[in-house]
């Protein structure tokens, strides 16, 4: 489990690897490898919130605020991903990401 903070985000994932991409948009939102599993590597990928392109992620892009391994494959519920909006940006969110 990690919380990293990018630019205009906190996000919490389950995931005990580093983030693998970023928005290049509006919303800057970092994704985890499972995020985009599916993805075929010829695919532009598209982001979530505000429909930017996804590329990959540096190390200057985001900061580790908390990290903890956690067991990968148990049988009760766990938070995957979850991203928060940092407060002095929400206003700027509503007016520019879906």
């Amino acid at each position: 489990m990690q919380k990293i903070e990018t630019e205009y985000h906190y996000i919490t994932s389950s995931e005990n690897d580093a983030p693998k991409y970023i928005c290049t948009g509006k919303c800057r939102k970092a994704y985890w490898v499972n995020d985009y599993r599916d993805a075929s590597p010829l695919e532009v990928l598209k982001c979530d919130a505000c429909n930017g392109n996804i590329t990959s992620i540096t190390k200057e892009q985001y900061k580790v605020i908390e990290f903890k391994i956690t067991p990968q494959h148990t049988r009760q519920a766990t938070l995957g991903y979850m991203s928060q909006v940092k407060p002095e940006f929400v206003e700027y969110a509503k007016a520019n990401w879906a």
